[in-house]
This record gives C-alpha cells, sequence and structure tokens, in this order.
C-alpha cells in the first residue's frame, strides 16, 4: 500500500462546515483538555490546526508544531481564516524547542498511529518533557480505512501495553460512528488517552 504525504492529505480547502465536524468527533479529546484548565496548551502534528484553533478561542496560549513545512503554512492559513490566536512552529516531535513544563498540556491527535511502539514512547516522553499533563487521541481498530496508508489501528488493550510504562489517568473509545461494514451498528473509531508522565 502507497503510504500519501500529508501535503497531498491537507490539499483541499477547509470550510466551516469541515472545521465544526472536526470539532463534533473530537469532543471528548476537547473536553479532556479543558478538564485540565488550561493556560498553555501545545499540539504535536497539528495538521490543519482545527483542534488548538478552537483552543485559541477559549483564550488559551495555544503553540502547534509540526515537521512538515507545508502543514504548517496550511495551518497558519486556516488560523488566519477563522482569525484564531495560534503559534505554528516548524519542529520536531522527537526534539520538541521549549524548556521543562513549559506547558500544562500537551496533546495529539492522529499522530502516534503512524510510529513503532518505541518511537510511541519516545514522542511522548518528550511530550511530557515539555507539558505536565500529555494527551493522546489515534484512531483504533474500528476505524474505517488509513488515510495515509501506514496506520496502525490498535485496540485499547494494545494501547494499554503500549503506554505500560506511564501513569494513564483516563482512557477510552469514543465518537460512535456507522461504519460501511455495518450500517445499522454505531461503533467508536477513537481512542483517548490521558498520562501524567512527571
Amino acid at each position: 500500500m502507497k503510504v500519501k504525504a500529508w501535503h497531498t492529505f491537507y490539499r483541499e480547502e477547509p470550510s466551516l462546515k469541515d472545521l465544526l465536524f472536526q470539532l463534533q468527533v473530537h469532543c471528548d479529546l476537547l473536553e479532556s483538555i479543558l478538564a485540565e484548565s488550561p493556560r498553555r496548551v501545545l499540539e504535536v502534528g497539528c495538521g490543519m490546526g482545527r483542534l488548538s484553533l478552537f483552543l485559541s478561542y477559549l483564550g488559551m496560549e495555544v503553540t502547534s508544531v509540526d515537521n512538515d513545512e507545508f502543514v504548517i503554512a496550511r495551518a497558519r492559513r486556516v488560523n488566519q481564516q477563522f482569525k484564531g490566536r495560534v503559534a505554528f512552529v516548524l519542529a520536531e516531535a522527537f526534539n520538541l524547542p521549549f524548556s521543562n513544563h513549559h506547558f500544562d498540556v500537551a496533546f495529539s491527535q492522529g499522530l502516534l498511529e503512524h510510529f513503532s511502539n518505541a518511537d510511541i514512547r519516545k514522542l511522548l516522553s518528550e511530550q511530557g518533557r515539555v507539558a505536565e499533563t500529555v494527551i493522546l487521541s489515534v484512531p483504533n481498530e474500528n476505524y474505517p480505512n488509513r488515510d495515509l496508508g501506514d496506520e496502525r489501528l490498535l485496540s485499547k488493550q494494545e494501547w494499554r501495553r503500549i503506554l505500560d510504562p506511564y501513569v494513564v489517568v483516563e482512557d477510552k473509545d469514543y465518537f460512535p460512528a456507522r461504519l460501511p461494514r455495518n450500517l445499522f451498528v454505531k461503533r467508536k473509531i477513537m481512542y483517548l488517552s490521558k498520562l501524567r508522565l512527571a
């Protein structure tokens, strides 16, 4: 299976409808972030920056990083289009350019499923270095397709094994959706975990 590039994945122009749909899909993730009452938030692997954009509307100081110049440029345009207040930084997720515990929360959505178990732990440890709380969201084994081609669609139990070295304070599957293989049964297609690493 051919793996797509991120600039191919994010080629369509964002719309208000798309922004609102993403907020609906990831409402559980946003609620988990908001439960921490954060002032400073970091999104790692920002994509179009839609979740960061929403958090900036709530008055938080939001920084989003990605290692792809095209993705950062696209996220900046979305931020400008929808009048957000997000700072976008071109950076590697394995070596974040921030001081220890600079953020209250670091989160990622749709990032970690592209990495090996060892690299996932490295990424989480680096996020835990710069933030007090780390929250991750990934598509789970019920997700209907592989958007880029290299996703590891794992169960909650498999994620629990990967996250075993950390203190997990919340984990759950979320966002029920009807899938093509079973149109009459809703299955939750996303996994969320909140960690304390310090």
